[in-house]
């Protein structure tokens, strides 16, 4: 059931609400309900099938929803025709013409929308000074990098000032020196100009470096909103933990102290408390490798030092830091990253000990007892050292 028009939250670039999309009985999005503020830079982020990109085609138009509404500027938008939303889109393939020159491309919403030819040549000139592609007007699509097709794609999709930018995948086919070059100048063009963007990607570093806040999509629906800290720091799921970077997550029952979480072996983790009246619930501790040492078997640490003893299974050099895997037992290894220029003295087989603060953990709670690890109702938010 439609949410009523007059509970959408004012003065938001787009708002989403209860929308869902089917196909021939499958639900590709699950009553999605979502605000965007105007200027944000929003990231849709999760693995392929997730719903994200069905999503942005709603928002575009290109998709109807079979339930729901969508609002952008206050105005409702779900049935609009997607040429009459004025929402500029750059896609991964790019959508060139290819027997348009670089300023015929980029002057053809322009054209399309009637602008007078000395206007036009104005806009033009300035989209293409702002994805820097000054003195290529002439050039065809077939003569530029992937690189520089996709400056034009960004510049034709931003020369005639869409109030909201709506990116798919857009450096995917991209090298990763490259990708990681226009991602900078994605940045730098959104702060340059202000206006809203969402963008759609299954790359983690990508979305943690670009975005204001970050939507992970899992299964049509959204696990959580928030900014690259709040997913990094304190994960509301353990989907969301184990997507958004690398981690080690324990399951187990939160102690009746609430300060430990016993594990299926008996052995026991301290956490960060978490209240004695959640005792008895389902509790995933959630430990980012870079949060944790290791040392040598026996090797002194801090008294408050929580430790596990394992045998070393691999170590591998990464450039800026040292990628430790440590097989705790036969069913659970954990990973450990350390900086590269911190000489670790572990090989293959060594015995050692990973050790690590309480405090460095996130915990999240869920509704049923232990063994069951449905997705958490609360979570004990966390500020690691």
């Amino acid at each position: 059931m439609a949410l009523d028009r007059a509970a959408q939250e004012p003065g938001m670039a787009l708002s989403l609400r209860s929308v869902r999309k089917e196909y021939g009985g499958q639900v590709a999005v699950d009553m999605i309900t979502l605000d965007i503020a105007p200027g944000e830079f929003m990231t849709f982020l999760g693995p392929s099938g997730s719903g994200k990109t069905t999503t942005l085609n709603m928002i575009a138009g290109f998709v109807q929803p079979s339930a729901g509404e969508i609002f952008m500027g206050g105005r409702e938008i779900s049935r609009v025709p997607c040429h009459k939303r004025g929402i500029g889109m750059v896609f991964q393939n790019y959508a060139l013409f290819p027997h348009m020159t670089v300023e015929q491309n980029v002057a053809y919403p322009l054209k399309q929308r009637k602008v007078p030819a000395n206007v036009r040549r104005e806009r033009v000139s300035a989209a293409l000074g702002l994805v820097q592609l000054q003195g290529m007007e002439r050039r065809r699509p077939a003569q530029l990098s992937g690189g520089q097709q996709q400056r034009v794609a960004l510049a034709r999709a931003l020369v005639y000032r869409p109030p909201v930018l709506l990116m798919d995948e857009p450096l995917g086919a991209l090298d990763k020196r490259l990708r990681e070059t226009l991602q900078f100048e994605i940045k730098r063009i959104h702060d340059e100009l202000g206006i809203t963007f969402v963008y759609v990607t299954h790359d983690q570093d990508e979305a943690l470096l670009l975005s204001d806040r970050i939507a992970v999509f899992k299964d049509g629906r959204i696990e959580q909103v928030g900014t690259a800290e709040d997913l990094y720091e304190r994960p509301a799921t353990t989907f969301v933990a184990e997507f958004v970077g690398d981690s080690n997550v324990f399951h187990g029952t939160l102690a009746a102290s609430g300060t430990s979480v016993r594990l299926d072996d008996g052995r026991e983790l301290r956490v960060p408390g978490c209240g004695a009246s959640s005792a008895g619930r389902g509790a995933a501790v959630v430990l980012r490798p870079e949060r944790a040492r290791v040392l040598v078997y026996g090797e002194a640490a801090q008294p408050s030092c929580q430790r596990l003893s394992g045998v070393v299974a691999s170590v591998h050099y990464m450039g800026s830091a040292r990628r430790i895997e440590v097989e705790i037992d036969p069913r659970r290894r954990m990973l450990v990253k350390e900086p590269a220029d911190r000489p670790s003295g572990v090989h293959p087989g060594d015995p050692v000990d990973v050790c690590w603060q309480a405090e460095d953990c996130a915990v999240i709670l869920s509704d049923e007892g232990h063994g069951t690890h449905r997705e958490p109702a609360t979570r004990r938010p966390v500020s690691a050292t």
